[in-house]
């Protein structure tokens, strides 16, 4: 943020306050900046520059407020004023708002997550905790959890919903590191080996697991 005073007078000064978007975050744009005074909101205005700036009236801080900064302790207590001139101080706490926006036309945009979910997720199902259903093959069975594959799979969702007393469902009988691929991706969102993406879009499309069929017919 860029500050520059225009002009002063004994009660308060009014400055220029500018936010600039020459390096915005990858995918979003920098739509509205505002900022409060006074308890009242205030908006910046936006510039082809793509700067966003405004006049703000800045109040004179009182002279015994000043000398109560002059004798502090901690040389950051005036962090918050301006010094307009050698004989004046004026405050300058606010708040400022910033609203971002993702570009047009981007497939994949920026979002603030929580980067452990997905193995929180998956160390329920390696760790096998709270498993409540078990998915039977010929010769292997995977201990998995009913909520994860009910809110993934409208199929298994389904099933479960048929036999709610039952813990066993027959599953088709693949290779067993190919399913335990697909039942990466339904815990985590992530494709695990995209090198058998190819072999994966089969039971993405029997178990109807829309992502997982896009991703990988494309493989």
């Amino acid at each position: 943020m860029d500050l520059k005073k225009l002009k002063a007078n004994s009660e308060d000064s009014q400055c220029e306050m500018s936010i600039c978007n020459t390096n915005p975050v990858n995918g979003l744009n920098l739509i509205d900046v505002s900022y409060y005074r006074q308890g009242a909101k205030c908006h910046l205005s936006e510039f082809k520059e793509e700067r966003f700036h405004g006049v703000v009236s800045v109040p004179k801080v009182p002279r015994d407020v000043k000398n109560v900064l002059a004798v502090a302790a901690d040389s950051s207590a005036d962090a918050n004023f301006l010094k307009i001139s050698n004989s004046d101080q004026y405050s300058l706490l606010t708040e400022l708002e910033i609203c971002l926006a993702e570009e047009e036309g981007e497939c994949w945009g920026y979002r603030l997550r929580d980067h452990l979910l997905s193995a929180h997720l998956w160390s329920v199902y390696t760790t096998q905790e709270w498993t409540d259903v078990h998915l039977c093959m010929s010769r292997n069975v995977f201990l998995a959890h009913r909520a994860v594959l009910c809110a993934r799979s409208p199929v298994f969702a389904s099933i479960v919903k048929a036999s709610v007393s039952e813990k066993k469902v027959d599953v088709e009988d693949v290779e067993p590191a190919l399913f335990e691929d697909f039942l990466f991706f339904l815990y985590t969102g992530t494709v695990r080996n995209s090198e058998n993406l190819a072999d994966l879009w089969p039971l993405a499309r029997k178990y109807d697991v829309k992502t997982l069929e896009k991703i990988s017919q494309f493989a």
